[in-house]
């Protein structure tokens, strides 16, 4: 190990590993550290839309909890990582059990909470799509790979979750804002075996 990667319990994901063979956590330490190993071109990180999210995206997961804490072990871990997953869940729930907290505020009371923040996401998507599928237009920036991420595995967890998600986006021109937004991102998201 580099003198700079943390001891193993510190691990957490994101992790980048770099050529050099150095290690970096946290996003926007990465960012940073890209940026500076890879300045052209810049990716744009600090603006009006990183704001937005900045102060709205902890709000929009602990909306969306009941829908998707309970999803992933059924659709997407295996056996093994389930009690893990849900020991864990639950106890940064205050000890309520992902069953209690899906029947609580998952399913379609899960839908209302989220559904006025994704319209106000959709909106930001919307401002700039005559010039391109990205928040920013034609230029990538740094909130379309946070919000990219999130859409990738609103698809991977099934469950009909994905399509639900454009249901609530406002209307079927928003639905189709967040299915640009991935295939722009493609390039950077094609493998998906990691």
């Amino acid at each position: 190990m580099k003198p700079n990667a943390p001891p193993a319990t510190a691990y957490t994901i994101p992790t980048v590993l770099f050529p050099d063979g150095t290690y970096t956590m946290d996003s926007l330490s990465i960012l940073d550290e890209i940026n500076t190993r890879y300045p052209e071109p810049p990716l744009s990180v600090k603006n009006r839309y990183f704001d937005w999210f900045t102060l709205n995206y902890g709000e929009l997961m602990t909306r969306f909890k009941g829908i998707y804490l309970p999803t992933v072990p059924r659709t997407l871990l295996s056996e093994k990582s389930i009690p893990y997953w849900n020991q864990t869940r639950q106890a940064a729930n205050g000890g309520m059990d992902l069953a209690t907290l899906e029947r609580e505020i998952g399913g379609e009371k899960g839908w209302e909470l989220v559904r006025p923040l994704l319209k106000e996401i959709t909106a930001l998507l919307e401002e700039n799509a005559e010039e391109g599928p990205f928040f920013e237009g034609e230029k990538v920036g740094y909130v379309d790979f946070w919000w990219g991420g999130f859409l990738l595995v609103c698809k991977r967890m099934g469950n009909g979750i994905w399509e639900r998600l454009l249901q609530e986006c406002g209307s079927e021109k928003g639905a189709e804002r967040h299915v640009l937004l991935l295939k722009g991102l493609e390039k950077w998201s094609e493998r998906c075996d990691y």
